[in-house]
């Protein structure tokens, strides 16, 4: 941006103004650069508006008015150092009448466009920032998912894993045929409290038995 209204203004004017002083006192030549300069202010002018009609910022909208009254202020003193050079082509009197004049205008400018440079920046850093908070905020819920279902599986593993240790611990006793005071409480809907009460039954004919043993016997 520093490159566009303020380059124009302070290379292509300036380069346009010189060759006016410079080249003018051929008339073709004169009335050539002649137009070149005044198309040259025009389109600073024109571009300067364009700018304001586009920003938000109260303060550069305010500055950049002052930069077009400045940029006025200044043609109209080209125009007057056009003139007296018109009067006696005498270029380095008419140049002396412009000389650092243009640096008002430029300051401004280069004030409007530090004051958007830095809202920019600003605007780019507070995305970056929103960008690392979402991506902190989608590893924090993704580790905190992974936390509950590594909890949850961790919990369900170890029922399991108890549950099959009562089963073992009964299938002991079922295997020595010990059922006094056995119970199997061993429930679920899977293949483990399946088992648990194929066990039930593993031990109600056990019991069946040992009854039917104790009977004769007496």
């Amino acid at each position: 941006m520093r490159r566009g209204l303020a380059g124009r203004r302070g290379e292509s004017s300036r380069q346009e103004w010189k060759d006016v002083l410079l080249r003018g006192r051929n008339p073709a030549d004169l009335a050539d650069y002649t137009k070149r300069f005044h198309d040259a202010e025009a389109r600073v002018k024109s571009e300067a508006k364009a700018l304001a009609a586009t920003v938000d910022d109260p303060e550069a909208k305010r500055l950049l008015a002052e930069f077009g009254a400045a940029h006025d202020s200044l043609s109209g003193k080209y125009e007057a150092a056009y003139a007296a050079y018109l009067g006696g082509f005498d270029f380095a009197a008419a140049d002396r009448l412009v000389r650092g004049q243009d640096r008002t205008p430029t300051d401004l400018f280069d004030k409007v466009v530090a004051r958007l440079e830095a809202q920019v920046a600003s605007r780019v850093a507070a995305q970056r920032a929103d960008v690392v908070h979402r991506r902190n905020v989608a590893f924090a819920v993704t580790a905190g998912l992974l936390a509950v279902a590594g909890a949850v599986f961790f919990a369900v593993v170890r029922g399991v894993l108890s549950r099959l240790g009562r089963l073992k611990l009964i299938s002991d006793r079922l295997a020595h045929a010990d059922v006094s005071g056995l119970g199997i409480d061993i429930s679920g809907e899977d293949e483990v409290g399946e088992f648990g009460e194929s066990m039930k039954g593993v031990a109600a004919a056990i019991e069946e038995l040992s009854t039917l043993a104790t009977a004769k016997s007496a």
